[in-house]
């Protein structure tokens, strides 16, 4: 049987690494944002607009009464019945339930276009931005208003670790696959809410 032994020279990463947890950590959240979608559509038998699974710390809060679940649960989870609004409260942080943490922590920077570094902890994480010079000039412009040939070179080497590290948590990948698994459990759990 074969050992694996840790390297001093982690190998290279693929510099897509970034965009592909992006786009499994947004999937993860969407998922439970339509399950509150089509759960009140489902009840209502049309489409009832601004919806969304919150995940909260609080469930209510005096300093602040436009946050906190019982502030925001009239309008993010219109639609539902108590039974399944309920549902939705258990598995809120302040009930106990890291895994949603952890989800919306880690997505709300990505979907707020802030870029999320990941990095070893004694790893360096660059981007390099250039403008690349072209023969003939191009015209448009890229994504956001920036210039179509700009090139983003990115430093993947060691890109293992979202920053700041939580050492009270698991590392990322694992941190991922825990999520992965909840979120299908709890899209098995509403299953029988389609029911009537």
């Amino acid at each position: 049987m074969a050992h694996a032994t840790a390297s001093r020279n982690p190998p290279d990463l693929p510099l897509t690494l970034p965009l592909v947890i992006s786009d499994a950590v947004h999937n993860l959240r969407a998922a439970l944002d339509y399950i509150v979608y089509e759960l009140s559509r489902f009840n209502e038998g049309r489409v009832v607009n601004g919806t969304q699974f919150l995940i909260e710390d609080v469930k209510s809060d005096p300093s602040n009464p436009r946050h906190a679940f019982d502030a925001r649960k009239g309008t993010r989870l219109r639609g539902l019945t108590d039974h399944q609004i309920r549902m939705v409260e258990a598995l809120q942080p302040y009930n106990g339930t890291e895994w949603t943490e952890s989800l919306r922590d880690i997505s709300n920077p990505d979907k707020h276009r802030t870029l999320t570094a990941l990095t070893a902890e004694s790893g360096v994480f660059s981007v390099t931005a250039t403008s690349v010079r072209r023969t003939r000039p191009r015209s448009g412009t890229g994504v956001h208003g920036l210039p179509a040939d700009l090139t983003l070179e990115v430093n993947a080497t060691a890109a293992i670790q979202l920053l700041p590290r939580d050492e009270s948590k698991p590392p990322l990948i694992h941190l991922l696959r825990q999520i992965e698994t909840e979120v299908f459990r709890t899209i098995s759990l509403f299953e029988g809410e389609f029911v009537r």
